[in-house]
């Protein structure tokens, strides 16, 4: 506002002025044109060449605008047509994450053939939306679309194929087809994971744990792979009653993953299969010092190929550091039967019934009870873990209906 009223004073002043030398000091210009004169003004000559100065130059910036219109107007158009064909893949990427598959189809699928990732990603996105929707035949159409787009649209096509392979189930199509994109792509890490995924369907542990040899996972990760990989292995040694390969596996077991109960429990059962329990009596021992786990205090209390006194002093060593522990009092029990100490037996399987009774501690105690020709109790613990099955059966198919009714009542 400031700046307005002092152009505006100025301007005034500049017109006071003028008209001052207008009128106080007079100026004519003359020009002879042979018979006659011209006479006019020479303040109105400047003011006529100030005109026509400020009408060129308004002129030229005029017809300069009026140049620039077209483009301007063009890039407008590009620009928002640009703008749509991003918004179209924006909302088919959405739809195709929240399963709309039509949807997904309208919007992703390519009318113009430009090349660039941003093609692919249409082809691909419509490929997938396709197919779920059953239409193999759009599904082949985008693929073969895609193929152009890019110099990596192998990659991405035969990735798609092998997930489509891997949802439908067949495992053998997308390991084949993974394998070579392997060879072709040695470097990605995805190809990888898709690779140990489907060597674990296959149940090939081999190949499993080389494929995770080669991915740098956290080591909670790495190590629950790992376990998995080995269980198929003690598995596959046990159907094809083949030991050496499980011992080979196990030498091969990284030490730390030899220490945790879950292989420890499947490496002794196997042992117990072919009958090598002795083998498994110093691992186990080492794993109960370091914790008393349920599983493999019942194991160890089953050896029969280790020395049953010695391994009844090792599990009440135990027992003083937990008197409380259902499973090490059991484990204790069973020692104390197989060396024919009943009286002993009974009293652990009744302290541990009196913290955790289950049907199987009711039928081991009616054994040792038999042993005694006391009928009575034994007629007594069987009652008793029958009516203790009864009702854990119960209270299971309680949770498993209240399991069911949740989803229904949150509904």
């Amino acid at each position: 506002m400031f700046r307005f009223m002092a152009l505006t004073m100025l301007a005034l002043l500049a017109g006071v002025i003028c008209m001052i030398l207008v009128n106080h000091y007079p100026a004519h210009v003359l020009i002879d044109l042979g018979d006659e004169y011209l006479r006019f003004s020479l303040y109105a000559l400047l003011f006529l060449m100030a005109l026509v100065l400020l009408i060129v130059f308004f002129s030229q910036r005029f017809l300069r605008d009026l140049g620039r219109v077209p483009g301007n107007l063009l890039g407008r158009w590009s620009k928002s047509s640009v703008q749509r064909a991003r918004d179209r893949l924006l909302r088919g990427l959405a739809d195709l994450e929240q399963g709309d598959w039509l949807g997904a189809a309208r919007h992703l699928e390519p009318y113009s053939a430009p090349g660039g990732y941003e093609c692919l990603l249409r082809c691909l996105g419509a490929a997938r939306a396709s197919w779920r929707r059953g239409r193999m035949e759009d599904c082949e159409r985008f693929l073969s679309r895609a193929r152009n787009c890019c110099p990596e649209a192998d990659l991405y096509i035969g990735v798609l194929r092998a997930r489509i392979h891997i949802s439908e189930g067949r495992w053998e199509q997308a390991d084949t087809l993974l394998k070579q994109l392997d060879k072709q792509y040695p470097d990605k890490i995805y190809l990888r994971e898709l690779l140990l995924e489907s060597s674990l369907a296959l149940n090939d542990w081999r190949a499993a744990l080389f494929h995770l040899s080669r991915l740098r996972w956290p080591r909670e990760r790495h190590d629950r792979v790992s376990i998995q990989a080995f269980r198929q292995c003690f598995d596959e040694a046990v159907r094809q009653d083949t030991p050496q390969a499980m011992e080979q596996a196990w030498r091969a077991l990284p030490r730390r993953l030899a220490r945790t109960p879950e292989l420890l429990e499947i490496y002794t059962r196997a042992q117990m299969h072919f009958g090598g329990d002795g083998t498994c009596e110093a691992p186990l021992r080492a794993a109960l010092r370091r914790t008393v786990n349920p599983e493999l205090v019942r194991l160890y209390a089953r050896l029969d190929g280790a020395d049953a006194e010695k391994q009844l002093a090792f599990l009440e060593g135990l027992l003083r550091d937990n008197p409380r522990q259902p499973a090490l009092l059991e484990a204790t029990g069973m020692l104390c039967a197989r060396l024919k100490f009943w009286g002993r037996a009974c009293s652990l399987y009744e302290a541990a019934l009196g913290i955790q009774p289950t049907p199987r501690l009711y039928l081991e105690l009616a054994d040792v009870l038999k042993r005694q020709k006391d009928s009575g109790r034994v007629l007594e613990c069987y009652r008793r873990g029958l009516e203790t099955a009864v009702r854990d059966g119960a209270d299971a198919a309680q949770a498993a209906s209240r399991d069911l009714e949740a989803p229904s009542s949150a509904a």
